[in-house]
Order: structure tokens, then sequence, then C-alpha cells
């Protein structure tokens, strides 16, 4: 008997094996695709565009986390899916969610797990390895790990949490009894020695002095001897070492270099990069001694990160003033200003810091042009920390937000070849992909590690500034919301003051009868900087203008001080988390002299996408509230 199955599983250059597709054939759901062992660069780079495509084209129309079990005939995905010649245009094709489910912001308690345990049996399989590293952490700061001859002396206090890499950890360094510095040190799980580590102190270091980053500690502070070569990979496009001033002397300012299109280099060009590729990679360093420990000492954020913070609102039942949403906003927007303008290069006062902060600023025009690229590829509610208040500035009554984790940052550089944009496009936790990430464009563009598909697409892989903004955006819905982003993102439309109709993720926000406790113009901005094409958000410049206005008009109009200064004693510094104690601060005078809004993150509409007309753009209405 013939047999009509049709083998579902090759890739280029190689014949078809016979592994066949459960879902076409309707087979075994665990059939999966055997493992290839030593696949040409070339085999794969055409299945992590498969993978992807087939993940992030799941993760832009249905909802949920899903493991790649979830979906084994990832490897049938045609590379190209679609084709421009025919017609088709990646609007077409873009996310499809009709659902938010408003899952609420939780706290973490996993780090507790591991302060209270004594032996690593009484912990699950996933925290032993951390316990692990914990008493390994303990040993070398509370034994030994200060500098001899000095006086200081490290007590531990907590585990402030650990994911899959890293453990960070909460010690107090002083000297005397009335000197002491709090600070966070972070280590890797799995050994004392981490490149990932070291290139994450080198991204840090580029944004010394930015108000709104967390900042390192320096050695000399805390009796820990600096490293001072630090081996790196080359980056032929970085200039954070090249110049100490950011072009505003009497000097007139270099011209900026034009980079050639990858695709217009001549052949000598290309093959002269090929063979640099080969090369093994120049450091400034010597090499690293055997006995290397590398770990990172920071400045420690007294609440937190968001993510707890609002998850414990969220069980609390509190609420937030309105203004703080705009004193917050400003912050992240800050944050990208700092990565793109970085402070101890732009800033005017950046030479008389004298080890302390500067505020993000947009530089004149005339060295504007020099301006970096970093992308942070991990901005999220997780990895944005509250400090605590700061007399004398614009933090007197309301705590600054600064970012951290700088360990998948980047600097993107123009023109390089189309794997360089693949390996970024996993790097995002879950629910904060950017359309540079999860866009259908990606289905357009064939499978060509060396070419030149990517570097000027106008979405897939064009990652910048903009990637931050749309970031801080999806953190900046949280803090109003109390929930994670919608995911999978609902796809809307906006009209611009020019009359200019563009696609955003955001447009629900518009809605006034869902979404009229919160300020307009604030409402108005988010939708713009979750548009889907990256050159029509806002810029860094823009935001920055936009957010100090509407700061101080929040801050002269919205919730007087007495407000914010009672928020912050009550949910901050810490409210009572029993039902009972709850009720009698509900009935207390002050209390109910607030005019903080609550979130109410329980009334907050679950919308859906209008599909009644196909032809006509997705709009988002209202269709229930919980």
């Amino acid at each position: 008997m013939a047999n009509n199955m049709q083998p579902a599983y090759g890739f280029p250059g190689q014949p078809q094996q016979a592994v066949y597709s459960p879902f076409r054939l309707g087979h075994n759901q665990n059939v999966v695709p055997p493992p290839i062992p030593n696949i040409p660069e070339e085999i794969g780079h055409y299945q992590e565009m498969q993978r992807m495509n087939t993940r992030l084209g799941h993760w832009r129309n249905m909802p949920g986390i899903v493991d790649e079990n979830a979906y084994p005939n990832w490897y049938l995905m045609p590379i190209p899916w679609h084709y421009r010649e025919a017609g088709e245009s990646p609007s077409d094709f873009q996310a499809q969610g009709n659902h938010w489910n408003m899952e609420p912001l939780k706290p973490s308690d996993n780090a507790e797990d591991l302060d209270a345990a004594i032996s690593d049996d009484q912990l699950p399989e996933r925290a032993r390895r951390p316990w692990h590293r914990l008493q390994d952490v303990k040993q070398f700061f509370g034994s030994g790990g200060a500098t001899p001859g000095s006086n200081k002396t490290w007590h531990y206090k907590k585990v402030l949490g650990y994911g899959g890499n890293g453990l960070a950890c909460h010690y107090r360094v002083e000297d005397g009894p009335a000197n002491g510095q709090d600070v966070a040190v972070k280590v890797q799980i799995k050994g004392w020695r981490s490149s990932s580590l070291k290139r994450e102190q080198e991204m840090m270091r580029k944004l010394t002095h930015s108000k709104h980053i967390i900042q390192e500690v320096p050695r000399d502070r805390i009796s820990k001897r600096a490293r001072k070569n630090i081996p790196v990979d080359w980056t032929p496009f970085d200039s954070s070492d090249e110049y100490d001033s950011s072009g505003d002397e009497d000097v007139p300012p270099l011209p900026q270099k034009v980079v050639t299109r990858r695709k217009d280099l001549p052949l000598w060009v290309i093959d002269d990069k090929h063979s640099r590729w080969d090369r093994a990679p120049p450091f400034s360093a010597k090499p690293s001694p055997r006995d290397e420990k590398n770990f990172l000492v920071l400045e420690f954020a007294e609440h937190g990160d968001l993510n707890n913070f609002m998850g414990k609102m969220n069980m609390q039942g509190g609420g937030m003033p309105l203004r703080i949403h705009w004193n917050w906003w400003l912050c992240l927007v800050k944050q990208c200003v700092a990565m793109t303008y970085y402070p101890r290069k732009f800033h005017p006062d950046r030479f008389n810091a004298n080890g302390r902060d500067l505020d993000e600023i947009v530089p004149d025009t005339s060295i504007s042009w020099r301006k970096k690229n970093m992308v942070h590829f991990d901005f999220d509610v997780f990895n944005v920390f509250m400090g605590g208040l700061t007399p004398g500035d614009d933090h007197s009554i309301i705590p600054v937000l600064k970012l951290a984790d700088f360990g998948l940052a980047e600097e993107i550089k123009p023109q390089k070849r189309d794997t360089y944009y693949l390996a970024y496009r996993r790097l995002a936790k879950w629910a904060y992909y950017s359309p540079e990430q999860f866009g259908a464009e990606w289905e357009f563009i064939p499978a060509d590690r060396n070419g030149s598909n990517i570097c000027d697409e106008r979405v897939a892989g064009n990652y910048g500034s903009h990637t931050n903004v749309y970031c801080a955006a999806l953190v900046m819905i949280s803090i109003m919301t109390g929930c994670y982003p919608p995911q999978p993102p609902l796809r809307g439309t906006m009209v611009l003051d020019d009359g200019t109709e563009i696609v955003t993720y955001g447009g629900f926000l518009l809605d006034d009868a869902a979404w009229g406790m919160f300020d307009f113009e604030l409402r108005m901005i988010l939708a713009r900087c979750l548009a889907h094409y990256p050159d029509q958000r806002p810029s860094v410049e823009e935001l920055l203008q936009n957010g100090l206005a509407n700061t101080a008009r929040a801050n002269a109009e919205m919730d007087t001080d007495d407000d914010v200064r009672f928020w912050y004693k009550d949910q901050v510094l810490g409210a009572p988390t029993t039902p009972q104690a709850q009720s009698l601060q509900a009935q207390s005078p002050q209390a109910q002299s607030s005019q903080a809004q609550p979130l109410q993150t329980a009334s907050l509409p679950v919308y859906s996408v209008d599909r009644s007309v196909p032809s006509n753009p997705r709009v988002i209405k209202k269709v229930k509230s919980t």
C-alpha cells in the first residue's frame, strides 16, 4: 500500500526527512521534530526564523504564556511566509487580540523562601541552586570580603530576588555605628565568574551619573577593590571612550559619520567583514585571574520594584493620586532620555558632578546628532525600582523611579547583517514585546544569515530609542491599571491633530467612558507611544518637553501636597494588611478627606475588537465590565 503521507520538514540545501506533522495528520500531539546535531549556521538561522515567527505569531494572536511544545509544528513554517510582490501587506497580519484579561500584578514571595530555608531540601528544585549561591555570597561578604586594613563591615539583610541567572541581596556596609550605606549585591547563580555581569557593568558605566538609572556604587566607598580592566567585545560604533566631552567646546563638532547601506557595499568590503568575523575579538584587558569573582554592588532602592509595589497595592485595595501618574511618567521618559543622551557625555555639568547624579536633559541641537542608540530589551515593571524621597528636588514628596538590569542592553548599530537583528528578537519578558519584535513584517523576510534584508526595514528589527519609548508606555499602563499590559496587543487606530490616522496598540485608552478617571493628555501621549510604526511614535525630545509641561500642570492643578504625603505614608511606607485594619483606616477622617483616586482594578473594563466590518480598521470598543 502506498504511503501518501508527505514529509513536513526540511531546510534549504538539505534533503527532506520523513518526519510528519501531528497537526496535519491528527497523530499523537507529543510527536516533535528530532534534534539536528551540529547544524550549519545557515540552517540554524533558518530554524531560528521559523521558531520565532511561529512563537510571536502565536503571541500576537492568542492569549497566555505558551511553551514551544504547544506548537511542535514550528518547523513547518515557510520562510518567507508571505510575499510583498503578491500584494500582501504586513498590516493584514498584525495583532488580532480581542480580549484583555487584565491580569493583576502580583508580588513575588520567592525571596522570602530562600531566607527562611535552613537546608535546600526545604525548597523546590528551582530554588535550590539560588539557595546554595546565597550561602556562598554570605560567606564571601561576611568573612574576608572587605579590603584588608579597612574598618568597614558588611551586614547581610535579606534576599531581594532571584531569577533564571541572577541573585540580588540587600547588605548594609557600615563604617562605625553612625555611618553606613545600604547596597544591593548582584551575582550570577551559576558561579562567581560571569561574562554577562562584566558586560552589564560596562553598559551601566555608560550611564554613570544618570539620576533615573540605578547606579553602581564606587568600590572605594565600600572597601572593595575596583576592577580596572573589563574584557568586553570590541564595538566599532561605540564612542563612549573616544571622547570625554560631547563637543560643546570652542572646537567645532565633527561631521556625523554616514554609514553605507549594507546592500550597496562592494564585494571586497563584504569579504573583509566575513574574515573579521572569524577572528577572535580584540580585548583591551589582561586575562582574568583564576580566582576572579564577578559581582555588582548597586545603589539600594528601598521600596523595591514596581511589580511588587503595585501587587501589594492591589492586595490592599489602595489607590494613587493622579498627580503621581505624570511625575512617574516623567521618570520613565527621563530613563529613555538617559539611554539616548548619556549624562556623562552630554550634560553640561558632567565635569562638576562630584559624585552626584545629574538630571537627564536633551542637549543643544549642534551636538545632539551624536546621540546614542542604546536599547534596554528588558524594560518592564520588574526592572523599574522605586527609591526614596530626596528633599530639595523634584522628588521631595514623590518617590523617584529608576531603571535597572542592563544585562540585555545593547547599543544597536546600523546596517548589520540579518543574524544581528534576529538575535535581539527574543529579548523581552512575555507581556513586553515591541512591534519591532512581534510584528508580522518578519514573515515577509527571507532567511539569509549574512543578508541585508532587515537593516532597512521600517518595523522588523528596527530597534532604537523608540523601542524604549514603547516599553515605557507599557510600564505606565501597568502603573495606571495595576495590571499587566494587554496580551495579545489590542490593535486599534487613532487620529492625530494633523488628521493622520495611525495604527496603535493603545487606542483603548481614548475611550472616555472607560478611562475618563485618568488624565486625557496622558492617555493621548501613551496611545501615540504605542504606535505600531516606530517613526510614528513621539521622540524622546518631544516626550521630555511634553512631560515637563504636563507634570508642572499636574503639580499645580491636581492633588495637593498633603494628599501625596498621605498616600506615601499610607501606601508606600506600610499600609495595614488585615481587613479589619483596612476597614478602620477607611473610616478615619484623614482617609475620607484624601482626594487620592483609587485604582478600582476590579471595575476596569474588558475590551473586545469589533470585526463586524472586516474591511474597516478595527476599532476598540467596550463590551462589558467585571
